[in-house]
């Protein structure tokens, strides 16, 4: 069992913050009550659950998961908000009635498509449903340099006006929302055997979005029984091609429909590296 952190830190607070399982949270993202329910593996019934570290692309594939699991119906995309699309867990209130603050209707045969950015200890209960899981993971010092940038500007966040040096000495401190990046990761990534599990580097889809390297496969021809497995249906970079052959480019599309983060020039980046690598050698004592 992880230790439990001081609430608050001295380079920042979040806004009604608490710490459970040893990561920091905040009530503005997850809840209590939502959380504990999420732990026993409460809530909704969904096909695909996608979940990243913030910032590591989250939208990019839901948004593809959506399209697979609806046959491609572009208009569809386009017409409703990909927030009304899918269900962020921990967004919602503990009796999963509510999502964003909000009363939601959801669509005929439940939601396809589920995202949280909660570590795998806390979603132990979910993994073991009989679900598909996609994780995304980015490269930790893009991620952070990103990361730094949204607790700047996203009031729920506390509206961070700090340097990164002092953004990153809460990284240090595993004081981040979510917790640690690279526990976070490890995480994840130690349930790689599971059936019906694939994993997405950010880096990877920008440059090569259709790259054969995807290892779940996707049936798009129905979204009342669509299926993801391993040996049936559409691999990922194949629906990504039947995208572009619709004549759509999968970042222009992207960038009509959900936010989009491209990679950046940011004198940031170097400073980030520099200081991931002398933490991680100071924490496995290089």
């Amino acid at each position: 069992m992880a230790a439990e952190l001081t609430v608050g830190h001295r380079s920042h607070t979040l806004p009604k913050e608490y710490s459970v399982g040893g990561v920091v949270l905040s009530e503005g993202f997850a809840m209590p009550a939502t959380l504990q329910a999420l732990q026993r593996g409460d809530g909704p019934e969904y096909e695909i659950l996608v979940t990243t570290y913030p910032r590591s692309g989250t939208s990019r594939l839901v948004e593809i998961a959506w399209l697979l699991t609806n046959n491609i119906d572009v208009t569809g995309a386009k017409e409703i908000e990909q927030s009304a699309r899918h269900l962020f867990l921990e967004f919602c209130d503990p009796s999963f009635e509510k999502c964003y603050g909000a009363e939601f209707t959801p669509p005929p045969g439940g939601f396809n498509v589920a995202k949280t950015h909660l570590p795998y200890h806390m979603m132990k209960e979910h993994a073991n449903r009989d679900t598909k899981i996609i994780v995304g993971f980015r490269n930790p010092k893009d991620n952070l340099v990103s990361l730094y940038h949204f607790y700047r500007m996203n009031k729920r966040l506390g509206n961070f006006p700090g340097t990164f040096s002092e953004f990153f000495q809460l990284f240090k401190d595993k004081h981040l929302i979510y917790g640690d990046i690279l526990e976070y990761n490890a995480g994840w990534w130690s349930i790689r055997d599971r059936p019906n599990t694939t994993y997405v580097n950010y880096e990877d889809l920008t440059e090569d979005p259709v790259k054969e390297d995807a290892g779940v496969e996707f049936d798009v021809h129905s979204s009342a029984h669509s299926t993801v497995g391993r040996g049936s249906g559409i691999k990922m970079p194949k629906a990504i091609k039947k995208l572009q052959e619709m004549g759509h480019d999968l970042f222009e599309w992207l960038k009509e429909t959900v936010s989009l983060e491209l990679p950046a020039a940011d004198p940031l980046h170097c400073q980030a590296t520099r200081n991931i690598l002398i933490t991680v050698r100071d924490r496995i004592n290089i």
